[in-house]
């Protein structure tokens, strides 16, 4: 059975607790048993039933999310009844998780980033979550990011969120420049402006922590090259 195959079994009238619950036993069922990780990938999918999942970085390492795209099933025939499904029982962000392992707004972005797939590659998915054929992959792009925003699903990941609380001038000064410089990224090719394709959410949210912080401010201008452009 495809995962398509399961959700259009879903009776119109389950709540959407169930259809949530029926969708993550199956997607559990296809971690593999044999990672070490396996028992902290089910607990994350478990959580899912409360809202979003809140942490997905093992799960998307996982390969699961390229699985479940293909389980999916969508065929010709049946792209447009899965999609009603889908939007008829709620759980369009739910599988959208699922399916790419996105985590944050941050990572919906063309290309991708490590296990993540970028929007360029999942315009069938775009389709089948909307009902509507997303012939770009910047129509795919909008759509997801759309997606994201209506479900609430944060800015930055979990990793990075606590990065960013973590980062205190005593941090920025005691780590090697070279270390710095790996975990912020600057210069060109990176934008602190929301509506450009080389916009950085982490490094916007870090230039909003400097700009409360002079010392903060000093240390990172000290390491990292260009830093005292974004303000």
């Amino acid at each position: 059975m495809t995962l398509a195959d399961l959700i259009n079994e879903i009776p119109d009238t389950a709540a959407h607790s169930e259809a949530v619950s029926a969708v993550l036993e199956y997607v559990a069922d296809s971690v593999p048993k044999s990672r070490k990780d396996y028992k902290a990938i089910v607990s994350e999918l478990s959580s899912a039933g409360k809202g979003l999942i809140s942490c997905l970085e093992s799960y998307a390492a996982s390969g699961v999310p390229k699985k479940i795209r293909k389980k999916l099933g969508v065929r010709a025939g049946n792209q447009k009844r899965l999609s009603r499904k889908i939007r008829k029982l709620g759980i369009e962000m739910l599988v959208f998780q699922l399916a790419t392992g996105i985590e944050a707004l941050e990572q919906v972005t063309f290309s991708g980033d490590g296990t993540v797939p970028g929007y360029n590659s999942l315009r069938n998915l775009a389709f089948t979550l909307s009902g509507k054929p997303k012939r770009t992959a910047t129509q795919a792009g909008d759509y997801f990011r759309q997606l994201a925003e209506e479900s609430r699903l944060p800015l930055l990941t979990r990793k990075h969120r606590i990065y960013v609380e973590k980062l205190t001038p005593e941090y920025a000064r005691k780590t090697p420049a070279k270390a710095l410089r790996k975990e912020i990224r600057t210069g060109k090719g990176h934008s602190i402006e929301p509506n450009t394709p080389t916009y950085s959410a982490l490094l916007h949210a870090v230039v909003r922590k400097a700009r409360g912080s002079t010392a903060l401010k000093r240390e990172l201008a000290k390491k990292l090259e260009g830093f005292e452009n974004y303000f």
